[in-house]
């Protein structure tokens, strides 16, 4: 998953399971467990809870009706775009 990605202001990486984050805060909540016991969410999860990739292949929460693409669907994987 890891790649040569330039990441600029609030984006960033997870170096545990390297999937990229539009937001910190989008990075945290894809953190579970107690401290010292945290994992990461599968790809799996994180779509079933609600997270999807915006068109740059980075992990986002809010889904911006006016910056869908034509074909997104809510359950889609990989669609949308953040605000």
């Amino acid at each position: 998953m890891r790649s040569d990605r330039k990441l600029s202001g609030d984006r960033c990486m997870c170096p545990t399971c390297g999937e990229y984050f539009n937001r910190t805060s989008v990075f945290d909540r894809h953190r579970i467990g107690k401290l010292g016991e945290k994992r990461c969410l599968t790809v799996t999860q994180m779509d079933s809870g609600g997270f999807r990739k915006n068109l740059h292949g980075y992990w986002v929460r809010k889904i911006a009706a006016s910056r869908r693409p034509p074909n997104w669907r809510i359950g889609s994987f990989g669609g949308g775009s953040e605000v």
